[in-house]
């Protein structure tokens, strides 16, 4: 049985609650993260936060009777047309404004396929992985699709499917 401690990302990135949007997507970009774990003051986790969450506060902030382009002011005074499609503007939001309160997470003893389940069930593509001494790292939907590629279609992928998962 392969479990999560073997295929999950021992990397774990932290933020507070208090963190800036605008500090937060700077750390996305600047990382290559897609989400991070909220902790409070005591490393107790306290939410998870992504980027789809990040898009969906922009998106609700958006004015729909809008009719003009939005432009942007480039460097020498031009002036130019963006065109219709989604452009993030600042945001002096923090971090649990737009955080999912709940934490949804795997044991790293837990088999792979418990990791599916739970990552179904929560209609989730990633889950903070926890060890005895607190959270440790992440395991993602693309870490699984990466094992079942490198298992060359191992028994163990190809467990039968216990059924569709109602949530």
């Amino acid at each position: 049985m392969t479990t999560v401690f073997t295929i999950m990302n021992h990397g774990l990135r932290t933020v507070r609650p208090e963190l800036s949007i605008e500090s937060l997507v700077g750390l996305f970009m600047l990382e290559n993260l897609s989400r991070v774990l909220v902790v409070d003051a005591s490393e107790n986790p306290v939410g998870v936060v992504s980027k789809s969450d990040v898009v969906a506060r922009q998106y609700l902030k958006l004015e729909t009777d809008e009719t003009e382009l939005p432009r942007a002011q480039l460097r020498r005074g031009v002036l130019m047309q963006l065109g219709w499609g989604f452009h993030l503007t600042r945001d002096e939001g923090t971090v649990a404004d737009i955080m999912t309160p709940q934490v949804v997470s795997i044991r790293d003893d837990a088999p792979v396929l418990e990791a599916c389940e739970v990552m179904i069930r929560a209609r989730v593509h990633g889950l903070p992985v926890i060890s005895a001494t607190g959270p440790t790292g992440w395991i993602s939907s693309m870490d699984v699709v990466q094992w079942v590629a490198a298992s060359g279609h191992s028994a163990e992928a190809r467990a039968p499917h216990p059924g569709p998962l109602l949530v």
